[in-house]
């Protein structure tokens, strides 16, 4: 009993800190374009750097799919909303770019992955059919 409590503890401690955080309307972000045969940094970056954000943003409105795309860190950002995001999650969704944790990043991914998510906001923003706060 006494080797099966720890062991029991540390599989409670880690499906608690998988579940943390729920946030309503909070998911990922990943259609980065790379080979299957290259899932590198570099290839992640030139994927990214290959997508128009403002036109994906106006194909997701069209179809009234206003998520916005964040970017992590330390900490999830949103860039261009300002502000608390989950309010606008929960109404809208928020999905983090895959990739953009501080565990697996570059700083030039994360630098294109934010000058991305910037310009994916803003056109979203403008395309809202109604101010959402």
């Amino acid at each position: 009993m006494r080797a099966i409590l720890p062991a029991l503890i540390l599989a409670t401690a880690s499906t608690a800190l998988a579940c943390a955080h729920p946030i309503k309307g909070l998911d990922s972000w990943g259609p980065i374009p790379v080979p299957a045969s290259d899932t590198s940094m570099a290839a992640r970056l030139a994927g990214l750097r290959r997508l128009n954000p403002d036109s994906l943003a106006r194909a997701a409105a069209a179809h009234h799919d206003y998520h916005l795309l964040g970017v992590q860190s330390f900490a999830l950002s949103v860039p261009g909303l300002g502000g608390d995001w989950t309010a606008y999650a929960a109404r809208y969704g928020v999905r983090a770019i895959d990739g953009t944790s501080e565990m697996d990043v570059s700083g030039e991914y994360q630098t294109a992955a934010d000058a991305f998510a910037l310009s994916y906001n803003l056109t979203i923003l403008k395309l809202l059919p109604e101010p959402w706060r």
